[in-house]
């Protein structure tokens, strides 16, 4: 079978589920199958969702595909990079991004993969590190149901992405939720300027708007942006006390996908081309 005509199947490892779809390609590429599964472990881990992805694969509708694996951001730790123009191979690169993590995190950065973005000339780089058992145990994971691994991607790189073409002018902030979590990228000129990931434990009304408005009071910057862009499970009406624009963004839906189905599928849609 052709590349260009291969099914592609799109999965979000969550620690509560693992979100499914899959992708038939051809003059008019449509939805083949879509299913969302709970996690009942509990660790509510990364070894709990393969798990759950090991018995699905089982079922041949989920089989001989193309996939791209979209990581939530419980699994991810990111962080940014100071650009230096002192750096001239991949090695020396590496060794940068390594020591930044190593600062925060000590010695258990041994055991992660770590990625980065470089955006632009002259700009912090936007990093992302894995534990390298998870990517191991996923690639085992997929083998028995002639799954080819296309490509692996940290939530928020999927979203910043999908969405790249909104983050323009003085700046905007870009709040990525999903159950249980929450990242606020705020980005100055189109390039990232900081990144923080933090957990919810509480209702997301009620938690966020204080996060982002501690986010806002420590940004270090004179001119802070004031427009607010919003992919989560819920909107935001108000930010605390400070006047700010927020934009929900919505996905545009596939053939097959209702208006009902954008929210539950939110981060597989967000790695479809």
């Amino acid at each position: 079978m052709l590349p260009l005509w291969r099914d592609r199947l799109h999965i979000a490892l969550c620690p509560d589920r693992v979100v499914m779809l899959r992708i038939q390609h051809g003059l008019r590429p449509r939805i083949g199958a879509k299913q969302i599964v709970s996690c009942e472990g509990e660790q509510h881990g990364w070894e709990d969702a393969l798990a759950v992805l090991a018995g699905s694969l089982e079922n041949p509708e989920w089989q001989n595909a193309e996939v791209t694996v979209i990581l939530s951001n419980h699994f991810v730790r990111y962080q940014m990079v100071p650009w230096s123009d002192q750096l001239s191979s991949d090695e020396e690169r590496t060794a940068l991004v390594r020591h930044c993590y190593s600062e925060v995190y000590g010695s258990a950065v041994a055991d992660w993969e770590l990625r980065w973005s470089e955006d632009q000339f002259d700009a912090p780089w936007l990093a992302s590190a894995v534990e390298r058992s998870l990517l191991d145990r996923l690639r085992e994971t997929l083998k028995p149901a002639g799954l080819q691994l296309h490509s692996v991607q940290p939530y928020l790189m999927a979203a910043f992405n999908r969405w790249r073409n909104e983050f323009k002018g003085k700046g905007q902030w870009f709040v990525l939720g999903e159950p249980g979590r929450v990242c606020i990228l705020q980005i100055q000129g189109g390039g990232w300027h900081s990144v923080r990931s933090h957990r919810i434990e509480g209702a997301w009304k009620d938690e966020v708007p204080l996060i982002l408005e501690s986010e806002i009071l420590l940004a270090e910057s004179d001119d802070v942006p004031k427009e607010i862009l919003l992919q989560g499970p819920e909107g935001l009406t108000s930010v605390g006390g400070v006047a700010r624009r927020v934009r929900q963004l919505q996905s545009g839906l596939l053939p097959g996908l209702s208006a009902a189905d954008e929210k539950q599928y939110a981060m597989v849609l967000g790695g479809v081309a």
